[in-house]
């Protein structure tokens, strides 16, 4: 799997569509850069959530589980870090 990721990495890399990519593979990683807009815990460990509707907007396990936010969420066991040349929410 690692194998496979890496050949992903060098591909976006070639093509200039990130300049660094970051797979973490233990799911209790930490989650850098991120604050919960709930508890506003910072770099928290565990699964993250983002919403699919707001700009911005991440949540730790701990406040996911209350059921606090109403929009759909996407889930990310592992950290993931994408350095882009350019972001579309800078355009708009």
């Amino acid at each position: 799997m690692l194998e496979g990721m890496n050949q992903i990495k060098n591909q976006l890399k070639s093509k200039k569509i990130v300049k660094e990519v970051q797979i973490v593979n233990d799911v209790s990683s930490i989650h850098f850069a991120i604050t919960c807009n709930i508890c506003k815990v910072k770099n928290f460990k565990g699964r993250r959530f983002k919403c699919l509707i707001c700009h911005d907007f991440d949540i730790c396990d701990r406040c996911e589980v209350k059921n606090l936010h109403k929009h759909p969420l996407i889930r990310f066991v592992h950290p993931l870090s994408l350095k882009r040349e350019n972001d579309f929410w800078d355009e708009v």
